[in-house]
């Protein structure tokens, strides 16, 4: 069985400064879309961190949501 695999060493900073902005906002929606999953997973692991460092009871919930209530709707 033959190997087709092709290896291109590319810089990535030349190769996005070359694009033409519609490519660069085509990349950049692509590279979203990839990665989303990751990102979500990062965020959720950050707020787990700082939870675990400063929890925060039901009842401090509560008291911020109704603080808030009153600000919005008076």
């Amino acid at each position: 069985m033959q190997d087709n695999t092709i290896q291109i060493n590319i810089d990535v900073d030349q190769f996005v400064n070359r694009l033409k902005m519609e490519d660069k906002i085509r990349l950049v929606r692509k590279l979203e879309e990839q990665t989303l999953e990751t990102r979500i997973d990062e965020l959720f692991k950050k707020i787990d961190k700082r939870y675990k460092k400063n929890p925060i009871s039901q009842q401090e919930i509560n008291k911020i949501v109704k603080e808030v209530r009153k600000e919005m709707y008076g």
